[in-house]
């Protein structure tokens, strides 16, 4: 037996193609030890950028799937 929600999707034709770039980003830096208020200023900012950068990626593999999906 098999129940599908009403938030399942379906992809009707086949395999979806994700270009392998949106799944990478560039390693955040980690310094073993803080040394300065400016260094752990400069470690948030890079964190930052890096979930950013995550954030952009999966909404553009959002937008593939529903391409694909919409045929």
């Amino acid at each position: 037996m098999c129940i599908n929600g009403c938030a399942s999707r379906q992809i009707n034709e086949g395999k979806v193609v994700v270009p392998k770039q949106l799944f990478w980003i560039e390693p955040v830096r980690v310094q073993s030890e803080p040394k300065s208020q400016d260094e752990i200023a400069l470690f948030m900012l890079d964190l930052f950028e890096a979930y950013e950068k995550c954030a952009l990626n999966l909404r553009s593999v959002e937008k593939i799937i529903d391409a694909q999906e919409r045929g």
